[in-house]
Parts: C-alpha cells; structure tokens; sequence
C-alpha cells in the first residue's frame, strides 16, 4: 500500500455513531495544499464555502475544514481511508 497520504496527514480516527465515519487532521503546513489536492481530484463539489467546503468521490462524502480537519463519511475500515486519500492527494 502507497504511503503517500502520510506527507499530509497528521492524524486519523474512527468515529462513533450510526453512519460510518473517520476524522483526518492534516499537517499544519500541508492543509492548504491537501485541500487544494482534494478538490481538484475529487470531482463533484457539494458546497464551496471559506471556511467548509464538501466534496463527492465515488461515492464518499467528505467535509473540507479550513483548519485541515476532514471528515469522510461512509467508509468503514481505514485501509479504506488511507486509498481514498492516496487517490485524492495524488499530484
């Protein structure tokens, strides 16, 4: 498996709760380029905001934060997670 989510992401975690989610912080230094990353790649966008914005990719919901907070809706396991954001973060 690619390792290339790492350069952008500082943390990752399971949430609680009835829908299936995980919270990705990114690297300080890194969120603006991760966000610019993931827009471009991941197509449709859902809500274009300053300070949230929310994408489509196959499927999968993700909530954009200014701050480098990410929250990726319907995605059970992390190896999951992890190829998502390698496919998202992909130069």
């Amino acid at each position: 498996m690619s390792e290339g989510y790492k350069k952008y992401v500082r943390h990752m975690e399971k949430q609680c709760g009835e829908e299936p989610s995980f919270v990705v912080l990114a690297k300080y230094g890194k969120k603006d380029e991760a966000i610019e990353r993931i827009l471009k790649n991941a197509g449709q966008v859902l809500f274009d905001e300053d300070v949230l914005k929310k994408v489509e990719y196959k499927g999968i919901t993700l909530s954009l934060y200014k701050t480098g907070k990410m929250i990726i809706h319907g995605l059970e396991d992390q190896e999951a997670v992890i190829t998502l954001l390698n496919e998202l973060l992909a130069s």
